[in-house]
Order: structure tokens, then C-alpha cells, then sequence
């Protein structure tokens, strides 16, 4: 029995000693990530329920989804290794005070997440994590730094682009009696304002110049601080200046004791601000993470604890912009509340600048299991949905705003105290923010939150069919009617692989732009990013059987782009499968159908003015996927649609 017992104290001693060395190997391969400090504002995590294995959401793979079986393409992974080591350290000891961390950094973080999910190399995860814990400790909590209402919170400030400038002018005596604001779209930390005398000493004038957005400077004589005044800075600075707006210090200002004093130019400070959409470019990919950690537990040994770490920064830096959050019942969005320091306050913001944020929160879901989180993420996707159109091509299309930022509005009815009169933007989105308003899209379908398969192959389609063009360019809209001015705007494609998952003609579309690209150009991490997208992209396609491509559609005749008139007939060629025959457009408005091959279309000159016009064939496959040939032509005569030939 003494032999058998000092066998088992022998045993456990050994135990003991082996568990001690298990923990210190652990903590010396994944070391504590940077103290966070504590919060001011302490924010409260959402309910969850239990996140376990099972119950967390997975990838809904009945469309490919997001399940890669890691084929690896060897030349893409040394493209991207050679841009990569192009970028140094990248953006690895940047603030956001700039907006750099978010809109250059924040591509770089997804860029090694969606790396290692298209090649399951765990490199990538190890360079995330240098790289998050550095943009951590980069928020406004750690750094020990205020934002224009001096909170230090666990988010990232930035002082530039839709946020206010400011300065203060100061009376005879040196007292500051009026604030100007800096109030255009950009580059607000630009403007200069000179005070210059005025022949009444009561009065004074004012000289605004900012060279990056207006050539020539406003001028504004004879102003008064005198509200009963006609000259008082509030009917005139404020009303006519596209620039500047003035607000009173004092409770009552005095004409002469109040005027400000003459000054040389002045030029405006960054009003530091907490913009959504940034937050959202470097809270989503620290989300993502989380989620591919917790996925895999092979993973949470190296990588559990910063997983965690990450999650939790992401879930904080969300949580800043409740006070946004506007809640419809079914549907919901994110506002920029009256009185904040950006020049559309008190309006909806922008699809594409919520929708990042609302991508964060999807991933938030994916990560915990929240269902504050899933109900958060289902009415922004009801929202997005309810602004989406569909066209000819079965294909998605919208524009950049809605509500107030759509419609504009007069000093009668303005919701904004920063912008009085604004005239509205009205245009469809563009190639740059379609990539995002898309991938939440995608993001959402592949959580199976309100997107589904239907609505990924119209996101393709809208990529596919009006998106792409002759040649291979890529239109700088989503209703494909306008050529990107620049080629270089095209590494926007990096937006769009996520619903290759729906439709592989994207991902041959995208790839063929960004190969056009690399011959030229490769610095920066959109490129980064474009080229790690296209890795993951391959990786999901390779476990998916079926071809998911759209029928193929070539325009026999007329060719090139000739003179027609009299009767003259369209026809086109169409390979793969199709569901309701060929559709004919003449400048988007459907002039007939044909259901039987050769598919073709007669057209006589009695309909249409003289000049150009755009003749476009569709075809369809049982789900919806698009194809699309058009031609140009030039009209003699005029045009209609009479039928078949010989019919």
C-alpha cells in the first residue's frame, strides 16, 4: 500500500507540473493583448443567448456560403504576399483622427481574415492579430483622448471628411463671442476666415476661402451681430454662404461691444467626431475574427483569448452609436443625430455608411449568438430591402440616399442646424459604395437573415448584367449606365466576390478587372484586399458542384455600332440554360419577347427620335441568374418594334 501511495503522489506531482508547463507554453504563445482601460461610460453587453457550437449561427451553405476547402492558387497567394510586403507595416502605428485606421486600415484586417479563410493558412490570423491589437489601442479610450463633447470612449474619433471644423472670434476685449463652423462636405479643416472692417464700427466683414472644395473666396460686408438687423450674420453667412455658418457664444450679442475684432486668417480645427461607417470598417473585422475563432475550436488555444479581446472591443466601439439607432418596428436605421458635428446632421445616413456599421452587428451575431444582435441586423436588412428596385436585368439597383439626403430641404423645413438648404442627392449608388452596401447583403444572406438565395443572384446580377460592360470594364454605377472615369476606381470590384457564392460569373467578372489593375498598379490595401477577396472567393466556389454561371447572350447582328433605318432585325446567339425566352430593350424600355430560337427581334424606323440609342437583349436562367448583350446604334429614320421576322 506505501508502494501504491507514494506511485499515485509521484503521479500527481508529475501532473502538476506538466499543467504549469501547459500554461506557461499558452500564455507565451498568445500573450495578453494591450490593457484596455476602463470605460467612462460603461456600455452593457447585449442578452445572448448560449453561444455554444451548435447554437451559434453557421454559414448557410445551401448557396456555397462561407465554407472553403482551401484549394490555393499559388500565384494569387504571391501577389498578394508581394503587396503585402509593399505595405511595410501599413497602418500598424496610426490613429483614426484622420480617418486613416478606418477607410485604409481597416481593408488590411479584412484582408488577412478573409486570407486565412481562402487558404486556412494560420499566418494570416497570427498578422490580424498584430495588427487588431495595435488598432485597439488605437481608440480614443486607450490613447486618453476626447471627442467634441469630451468623452474618452472605446471607438475611434476622426476630425475629417463629413465632421465639422471650427474656430472661435473674439471681440475688441479678446472675448469669444461667435463660433464659426466650417459646414461643406470635405475637407473642413481647409477653410480660413478673415475678419476685415466695414465703415460702420458696429459692423464687420468676412473673407471665407477653402481652396480644396471653392476657387473663389465668399465675401460678406457691412454683417451685424444685431438680430433685427437686415445685415445680421444669421439671415446672410448663414443662408447664402455654401461654407460657413456663424452661432452666437453669449446669450445676447451687442452691436459694437460684441463685433468681432479684425483678424488676419484664421484657419478652421477639426471637430473630433465618432463617424458610424468608420467605426463599422474596424469593428467589423475584429468581429469576423471572433467569429472564425469561435467556429473552430481547434483554433481557440493560439487564438481563443484575442478572439475574445477582439469581440469585445468591436461589441463597445458598436455601442457608441446607440444614441443613433432609430427604431421603426419592422425596420430600423442609423441617423446622425441634429446638432452633431457633421454638415447633414439631424438626417437618415447615407445606405452604404449605416450598412457598415449594420455589417458589424451581423458579424456580431455570428460571433455571439445575440439576439439583440440577429434583431439589430434583421431590421436594417428589412430597411435596405425596402429601398431596393428591381429592373429588366432582374437585377437590384439604388441610390446613394433616401429620405432628407434624397430629397434636400429649404431654411423653412431643415432638419439640420449645420446645413440649412441643401438641394438633395439623387443619384444611383456608385461603384465605390455599392461594394459595400452589397457585401451587408451578402453577409446577411449568408447568416440567412431576410437576404436569400433570390436576392444574392439579383446583387449578382446587378454586378454581372448592368455592371459589367464591353471589354470588361466595370461602370461606375449599379444601373451600369455610366463608364468608371478612371480605371484604378475599379479595385472596388473587392466589395462584390461575396455573391460569387449566387452567380461564378462575378468572381470571373471581378477577377478579370483586378487582373487589368495589377498590371499597372498594386500599392495600397484595397488592392490588399481585392486580391484576398478573390482567393476566398475561389475556395467557396471549389465545393460547389452545379454551374451557377448566367446563360451566355452575343449580339448577332447589327454589329459594331451602325446607322439603321428602315426595318432592320436584332438577333443574338444565347448559350445555356433559359427560362422565358429572350427579352428586347430599346433604351430600357422592353419592346417585345421571343420564345423560340433563333431569337431576334424586327425593328422599322417609325418609333424612335433620330441619334443614339442603346438595343439590348436578356435572358434569364430557372433561378433568375441574368445574361445581357447590347449594342449601340445610330437611327436615320425612327424605330419600333414590330416582331419576329417574317411574323
Amino acid at each position: 500500500m506505501s508502494i501504491q501511495r507514494t506511485v499515485t503522489q509521484a503521479l500527481l506531482v508529475l501532473a502538476a507540473f506538466l499543467f504549469t508547463f501547459a500554461v506557461v507554453f499558452s500564455l507565451a504563445a498568445n500573450p495578453q493583448a494591450p490593457a484596455r482601460p476602463a470605460s467612462p461610460q460603461q456600455v452593457a453587453r447585449p442578452s445572448e443567448v448560449s453561444a455554444t457550437a451548435s447554437s451559434r449561427p453557421q454559414p448557410d451553405t445551401a448557396f456555397a456560403g462561407d465554407v472553403p476547402s482551401h484549394p490555393t492558387d499559388p500565384a494569387a497567394v504571391q501577389t498578394f504576399e508581394a503587396v503585402d510586403r509593399a505595405g511595410g507595416d501599413w497602418y500598424l502605428h496610426t490613429s483614426n483622427d484622420t480617418g486613416v485606421l478606418a477607410w485604409r486600415g481597416g481593408y488590411v484586417l479584412l484582408a488577412y481574415v478573409h486570407m486565412y479563410e481562402g487558404t486556412g493558412q494560420t499566418r494570416y490570423l497570427d498578422k490580424f492579430v498584430q495588427h487588431a491589437r495595435a488598432a485597439v489601442a488605437m481608440t480614443d479610450e486607450a490613447r486618453q483622448v476626447e471627442d467634441w463633447q469630451g468623452r474618452s470612449l472605446p471607438a475611434w474619433r476622426c476630425g475629417i471628411g463629413l465632421t465639422v471644423a471650427d474656430l472661435k472670434l473674439a471681440n475688441g476685449r479678446g472675448k469669444p463671442v461667435l463660433r464659426a463652423i466650417s459646414r461643406y462636405y470635405n475637407h473642413n479643416d481647409h477653410t480660413t476666415v478673415k475678419v476685415v472692417r466695414s465703415a460702420k464700427p458696429e459692423t464687420f466683414g468676412l473673407i471665407v476661402q477653402n481652396d480644396l472644395v471653392r476657387r473663389r473666396p465668399e465675401v460678406f460686408a457691412n454683417l451685424s451681430v444685431d438680430k433685427s438687423s437686415s445685415r445680421y450674420f444669421g439671415r446672410t453667412v448663414n443662408v447664402r454662404s455654401r461654407i460657413l455658418s456663424l452661432e452666437s457664444l453669449v446669450p445676447t450679442l451687442q452691436p459694437g461691444a460684441d463685433t468681432p475684432r479684425p483678424t488676419g486668417p484664421l484657419r478652421t480645427s477639426p471637430v473630433y467626431y465618432h463617424v458610424a461607417v468608420q467605426t463599422g470598417m474596424l469593428a467589423y473585422p475584429l468581429a469576423r475574427f471572433a467569429a472564425v475563432i469561435k467556429r473552430d475550436p481547434a483554433l481557440a488555444p493560439r487564438y481563443g483569448r484575442d478572439g475574445d479581446n477582439f469581440l469585445r472591443a468591436a461589441e463597445r466601439a458598436v455601442a457608441v452609436h446607440e444614441r443613433e439607432w432609430v427604431d421603426k418596428g419592422a425596420y430600423g436605421y442609423y441617423a446622425f443625430r441634429r446638432g452633431d458635428p457633421v454638415w447633414c446632421d439631424g438626417i437618415e445616413m447615407p445606405l452604404n455608411e449605416e450598412l457598415v456599421l449594420g455589417r458589424a452587428i451581423l458579424q456580431l451575431y455570428g460571433a455571439t449568438g445575440s439576439l439583440d444582435y440577429r434583431d439589430r441586423g434583421m431590421k436594417m436588412a428589412n430597411m435596405l430591402k425596402s429601398r431596393l428596385r428591381v429592373d429588366g436585368n432582374n437585377a437590384y439597383v439604388w441610390n446613394y440616399w433616401y429620405g432628407w439626403g434624397r430629397s434636400g430641404w429649404t431654411p423653412s423645413n431643415s432638419p439640420s442646424a449645420n446645413k440649412l438648404r441643401y438641394l438633395g442627392f439623387k443619384k444611383i449608388e456608385d461603384i465605390s459604395h455599392s461594394s459595400l452596401t452589397n457585401d451587408f447583403a451578402s453577409v446577411a444572406a449568408d447568416l440567412g437573415i431576410v437576404m436569400t438565395k433570390a436576392d444574392k443572384i439579383r446583387f449578382a446580377n446587378t454586378f454581372h448584367a448592368n455592371m459589367r460592360m464591353a471589354g470588361g470594364r466595370i461602370a461606375s454605377n449599379v444601373l451600369g449606365s455610366v463608364t468608371s472615369p478612371s480605371e484604378s476606381m475599379e479595385v472596388w470590384v473587392n466589395g462584390w466576390f461575396g455573391q460569387a457564392s449566387a452567380n461564378r460569373d462575378v468572381q470571373v467578372d471581378a477577377e478579370g478587372a483586378l487582373a487589368r489593375l495589377l498590371k499597372r498598379d498594386s500599392k495600397g490595401g484595397l488592392f490588399l484586399y481585392a486580391i484576398a477577396r478573390n482567393i476566398h472567393a475561389r475556395s467557396v466556389l471549389a465545393n460547389v458542384t452545379e454551374p451557377m454561371c448566367s446563360p451566355k447572350v452575343r449580339v448577332v447582328s447589327p454589329a459594331g455600332s451602325p446607322r439603321i433605318s428602315g426595318d432592320t432585325t436584332m438577333s443574338v446567339d444565347v448559350t445555356g440554360s433559359i427560362s422565358g425566352g429572350v427579352k428586347f430593350f430599346i433604351d430600357g424600355s422592353l419592346a417585345g419577347v421571343d420564345g423560340t430560337r433563333p431569337f431576334a427581334m424586327r425593328l422599322d424606323t417609325a418609333g424612335l427620335p433620330v441619334g443614339k440609342h442603346l438595343l439590348r437583349a436578356v435572358a434569364h436562367d430557372a433561378d433568375g441568374r441574368t445574361g445581357a448583350a447590347c449594342v449601340r446604334v445610330k437611327v436615320a429614320g425612327t424605330t419600333r418594334a414590330i416582331g419576329r421576322p417574317g411574323r
